[in-house]
C-alpha cells in the first residue's frame, strides 16, 4: 500500500516538472517570435552603411 503512494507521488512530481518545462518552452518560443518581429521592423539605410564603411576603411 505504501509503495502505491510512493509511485503516485513520483508520477505527480514528474507531471508537474513536465508541465513546468512545457511552459518554459512556450515562453521561449513567444520571446523568439517577438524578437523576430522586432528585427523585421528595423529599416537599414544603405547610404548610412556605405558612409560608415568608407569612414571605417580609411582609419
Amino acid at each position: 500500500m505504501k509503495t502505491k503512494y510512493i509511485v503516485i507521488g513520483i508520477l505527480l512530481v514528474l507531471v508537474v516538472i513536465g508541465l513546468w518545462f512545457a511552459g518554459q518552452y512556450n515562453a521561449f518560443v513567444s520571446l523568439d517570435q517577438e524578437t523576430k518581429n522586432a528585427w523585421a521592423q528595423v529599416k537599414i539605410n544603405t547610404n548610412d552603411v556605405m558612409i560608415w564603411c568608407r569612414i571605417w576603411w580609411k582609419r
